[in-house]
């Protein structure tokens, strides 16, 4: 399960980041799943520095297809192994966005709950977290088949990758999670979660050669709209022994 949460101005403040520390402690507490862990991520924000580095190059202009960095500012993750624990993770976060408060908006955050298909074990202090939405001719199933078959060989070829999941959503968990947190209730159909070494890993893959950009945007465009994609680059916070699935 994934709380993706917007900050005032985007900024991860001393109060915040020590309310979500808490927020997912309190999570995992309500848990009675065996191995359950949280991470806590937060956006890496632009280094104001002059020229632009090529990280802050890419809040301005975007990823190779487009999509702007933003839309949410921290994520609490809380997973466990078995997927009979939907049900505990969709209830886990129940009053969160209300003992929140003006910590966050509410109204830019949203609340996913899935399961995890694994592409490319491995980590990274680095992590695009990239939200996805069908595109309106399509359904959440085939969304899901497209992209577990279709797409996967032109994810795994991106350059400087060093860990990949795909969050398949459960919409009904989703929308239990959402108004247990309340939030919004968001269809948010998948969420790639993407790991890189270091952040040139990340400028690498953005920069990736253009005729791979060029295919990985074509096969994208099939299944995911592009219009409706929110993700940040973030680095976590906190995280409790074991958690995150990606370890590094």
């Amino acid at each position: 399960m994934l709380l993706l949460l917007a900050a005032p101005g985007d900024v991860i403040t001393a109060p915040l980041r020590d309310a979500l520390d808490r927020e997912a402690r309190t999570a995992l507490a309500n848990m009675t799943v065996d191995d359950a862990s949280y991470r806590v991520a937060a956006r890496v924000p632009s280094s104001g520095a002059t020229p632009p580095p090529p990280y802050d190059q890419i809040l301005e202009r975007g990823l190779a297809n487009g999509v702007k960095l933003g839309g949410f500012s921290a994520v609490i993750e809380v997973s466990c192994p078995a997927p009979a624990g939907l049900d505990e993770l969709a209830r886990s976060v129940d009053g969160i966005g209300a003992r929140l408060g003006a910590l966050i908006e509410r109204d830019r955050s949203s609340a996913v709950v899935g399961t995890d298909l694994v592409i490319l074990d491995g980590g990274g202090p680095v992590q695009l977290f990239y939200c996805m939405r069908r595109t309106p001719d399509s359904t959440h199933e085939a969304f899901c088949e497209f992209w577990a078959q279709q797409h996967t060989k032109i994810a795994t070829t991106t350059p400087g990758l060093s860990g990949y999941r795909q969050l398949h959503a459960s919409l009904e968990h989703s929308r239990v999670a959402a108004e247990a947190a309340g939030l919004p209730v968001s269809e948010i159909n998948g969420v790639a979660l993407e790991w890189f070494r270091a952040m040139d890993g990340f400028v690498s893959a953005v920069g990736g050669p253009a005729e791979f950009t060029t295919a990985a945007k074509a096969s994208e465009e099939q299944f995911n709209n592009l219009g409706g994609a929110t993700s940040i680059i973030g680095t976590v916070l906190q995280r409790s022994n074991g958690a995150g699935g990606a370890p590094w």
